[in-house]
């Protein structure tokens, strides 16, 4: 839901923009996209689900921690079409390994076992040595924030833990702890 709504917003920005240029064309393309963004609000509210995510929302999220990563991006909407993820993940792969920085990916991410996600390359940049962070800055890899959150109090329901991330996060990546059994969520604030 927040995604349709930052969409919402943006497709506000760009339509007010298109009406101080005069461009008649990007207007309309953008009053278009506002309205089917309030039919997907209206609709998305409307489901028995979204109580359940804002209740979630409301009271049980507590952000233990945020801290800096460096994540790879995808370039299309749809990472499953063709074979793209798999020659991202090999993309991905040579990088870590031209910078120096596999062992240190590899060994967060056993320590963190992925149970679902929509974030297919990213490390802590507190892992990191300058110089491996300058090559896969080099690269095209971006330095962002991500808050650590801890839903184990809301619920251990694995699929309601990401059914709520699915209608509240952009971008984001449920693991398990495996030192604690902790579900946690990295919230990618992209």
């Amino acid at each position: 839901m927040l995604k349709t709504i930052k969409e919402l917003k943006n497709s506000a920005i760009r339509l007010e923009k298109a009406y101080n240029s005069f461009d008649k064309e990007s207007f309309n393309k953008e009053l278009q996209l506002i309205k089917e963004a309030s039919s997907a609000l209206a609709y998305i509210h409307d489901e028995s689900y979204a109580e359940e995510a804002f209740a979630y929302e409301l009271h049980n999220i507590r952000v233990l921690n945020t801290i800096p990563f460096l994540v790879k991006t995808v370039e299309v909407d749809d990472v499953y079409e063709s074979n793209y993820l798999e020659k991202f993940c090999e993309e991905r792969t040579d990088q870590l390994m031209k910078a120096m920085a596999i062992n240190h990916h590899n060994e967060f991410w056993k320590q963190h076992a992925t149970v679902n996600g929509n974030i297919y390359g990213s490390v802590p940049l507190e892992l990191l040595r300058d110089e491996t962070v300058r090559k896969l800055l080099n690269y095209g890899w971006v330095e962002v924030d991500v808050d650590i959150i801890d839903l184990s109090s809301a619920s251990n329901d694995r699929k309601e833990v990401l059914k709520f991330c699915r209608c509240n996060f952009d971008r984001f990546i449920v693991v398990n702890e495996v030192s604690t059994n902790t579900l946690l969520v990295l919230r990618y604030n992209m």
